[in-house]
């Protein structure tokens, strides 16, 4: 008997113990796509963080939440990503809110407090901002404190509830709608002379190009 023919009766005699094995093997198979893809988003989103590229970081660390709701880490990251990449800045404020439950076990930095402070600052809701900049600010070193800003953003929220004590009615003189590397180009500097440039090279640290720094320069006509 030729071998074709024997693997051909053992397959019409044991059909389906042959079939549980060829789908196991495709089940197996598909996991360690499955797993490597995940492992890939997790490294780019790792990455993008890191290096402040919150645009690219959001899209990524939605990928990882919408599989992994309840990773403290993957929330924290996501509601920062937000504050920064999302038009909708309410958003970001579960995300944090779920983030900071984790803060004393050390599952998430003590930033995620920072960062909730900022949900509710740009949000308008300064108590609640204030209340986290202080917690914040008592459990990290002054150094640090000094670093992330911290008197400056409670002194804005401050001035926030004074402004929105006296709310006037603002009238929108005109709208339009600007690629964010063009935004300054609205600028109407005629009455103070001078203009606006994209930063040249020459005013750009290695810092400044490794993050694509975009920000502008003014150029007075005097020089």
């Amino acid at each position: 008997m030729k071998f074709s023919e024997l693997i051909l009766r053992m397959f019409q005699k044991h059909k389906l113990f042959f079939l549980f094995f060829i789908l196991l093997g495709f089940n197996i198979s598909s996991l360690l796509f499955a797993q490597k893809d995940i492992d890939d988003v997790k490294k780019s989103a790792e990455r993008s963080f890191n290096d402040e590229n919150y645009v690219e970081a959001y899209k990524f660390y939605a990928q990882l939440v919408a599989n992994f709701s309840k990773e403290p880490v993957y929330n924290y990251r996501l509601g920062v990503s937000m504050i920064y990449a999302e038009s909708d800045k309410k958003k970001c404020i579960p995300y944090l809110e779920f983030a900071v439950k984790f803060v004393q076990k050390k599952e998430v930095p003590l930033e995620a407090l920072f960062y909730l402070g900022k949900a509710y600052h740009i949000n308008y809701r300064f108590d609640e901002a204030i209340r986290y900049y202080r917690e914040y600010k008592q459990q990290v070193s002054s150094s640090r404190a000094k670093e992330m800003e911290v008197d400056k953003e409670i002194a804005a929220c401050e001035n926030g509830k004074k402004l929105l004590s006296n709310i006037k009615e603002l009238v929108v003189l005109s709208k339009k709608r600007l690629n964010e590397n063009e935004y300054f180009r609205s600028y109407d500097l005629s009455t103070i002379g001078g203009k606006l440039l994209v930063k040249p090279d020459e005013f750009q640290t290695k810092y400044d190009k490794k993050k694509k720094d975009k920000s502008i320069v003014y150029l007075p006509q005097t020089g």
